[in-house]
């Protein structure tokens, strides 16, 4: 069991083999190692100019310049933020702005 410091307890099971190291996160083979490699996936820089594109479409008049697109890799659920110091959900990758804008113009 563990407790937060807001008093959230959180219940946790696990399998004996993963008790070695439990600060160690457990390693998903289905995901890519880095997150460069992720950025050059041409079907994510795809996906995060159409997001940006949509948005660009709707918002003309008063756009914020977003800090990027988090894509899920498996969903590919995407969704524009503009907080300088993104926080990314298990299975989600981060493309930054400058990159989706080196392929806009």
């Amino acid at each position: 069991m563990l407790i937060n410091p807001w008093g959230i307890v959180f219940v946790v099971y696990t399998s004996n083999s993963e008790l070695k190291n439990p600060l160690t996160p457990p390693k998903n083979p289905d995901l890519p190692l880095n997150q460069e490699s992720r950025i050059q996936d041409p079907q994510l820089l795809r996906i995060a100019r159409r997001v940006y594109h949509a948005y660009s479409e709707v918002h003309a008049k008063r756009m914020r310049r977003p800090s990027g697109v988090a894509i899920h890799l498996r969903s590919y659920r995407s969704l524009l933020l503009f907080s300088p110091k993104p926080v990314l959900l298990p299975g989600e990758c981060f493309i930054p702005f400058d990159q989706i804008e080196l392929e806009l113009f």
